[in-house]
């Protein structure tokens, strides 16, 4: 669980909860950063900490080095689990061998019945999301009634250890932070099988569901960067020709314009959310550069 600018009592009591549930036998383990202290967590958990910011490839990385159980879960720090979730994740394992992640459904805590996020799919050619708000979309599944196949899962899920171990973990140089689990479950389906959500598996977003506007924003230069800088170099890694031409020659435009747009609206014209915009903007637009540049890197690598 990386922690990094979150709020300490949503991670406590993450964190207690699982402990009070499983014991001993669920190893709790965060990954904290940007602070001189770490993080005060219940007793039996266990805590990585650096003084200088990590990114969530390389926190999750450091966290699931010092696991050493069979299966890895990981969840952001802004999440906390339902009980029984960790439990529902290990016996999906168990009745598939052939489902390489399998993630949890999301709610909202201020709407409990109100779904934050489940799974998303790509369409292959045009590179387009298609978002889940159940399980029950697809009648055709060949999955019993609580399970769904997606490309996307949310940001409570479990993979194998040796899976995860075999592709390499999360690619720190590639996407250090924005699609770096996306990246992890396209290389673990090509490798292992499907990845999949359950209904049974519940965890709570702790967040205010929240107009569009402020959904777009990334509230920190750091994180605007790597949005823009990620999403090309995952479609040339991973969709179709079609799909990356199609975010090339409009998309990315499209989205830098939403995003900018998101902002402005959101600075409310004040001189110091002005500048906050402006640093946001900026970080946008040298990400969306320097993605290109690696983008062009991955397709010529990829003609060999």
């Amino acid at each position: 669980m990386p922690f990094y600018g979150t709020d300490p009592a949503v991670l406590f009591e993450s964190t207690r909860s699982l402990v009070q549930e499983y014991g001993s036998t669920v190893e709790v383990i965060v990954a904290s950063s940007g602070t001189t202290d770490p993080p005060v967590l219940p007793q039996d958990v266990r805590n990585t900490h650096a003084t200088a910011r990590m990114l969530p490839a390389a926190a999750k990385n450091r966290g699931a080095g010092m696991a050493r159980g069979g299966v890895l879960v990981f969840a952001d720090a802004d999440n906390t689990f339902a009980k029984g979730c960790v439990s529902h994740l290990l016996s999906v394992f168990e009745e598939n061998r052939n489902v390489c992640a399998v993630g949890a459904t999301t709610y909202f805590a201020a709407e409990p019945t109100r779904v934050a996020f489940l799974g998303a799919t790509h369409r292959t050619r045009s590179g387009r999301t298609r978002f889940y708000s159940s399980v029950g979309n697809r009648a055709s599944d060949p999955w019993t009634s609580h399970l769904v196949i997606v490309d996307v899962v949310a940001n409570v899920y479990a993979v194998r250890s040796l899976d995860f171990a075999a592709i390499g973990g999360f690619d720190e140089v590639a996407f250090p932070s924005h699609y770096e689990e996306s990246d992890l479950l396209y290389r673990l389906r090509a490798r292992t099988g499907q990845a999949v959500v359950a209904d049974t598996a519940a965890a709570v977003y702790n967040d205010m569901p929240v107009d569009p506007r402020r959904r777009l924003r990334a509230k920190d230069p750091m994180r605007s960067y790597y949005n823009a800088r990620s999403r090309p170099i995952f479609v040339a890694r991973h969709l179709s020709r079609w799909a990356l031409a199609e975010y090339l020659v409009g998309g990315q435009f499209v989205a830098a314009g939403l995003y900018a747009w998101s902002e402005v609206r959101y600075a409310r014209g004040s001189a110091s959310g002005c500048r906050v915009a402006w640093d946001a903007i900026w970080a946008y637009i040298r990400g969306m550069a320097d993605g290109l540049c690696s983008c062009i890197g991955e397709v010529m690598r990829s003609r060999g």
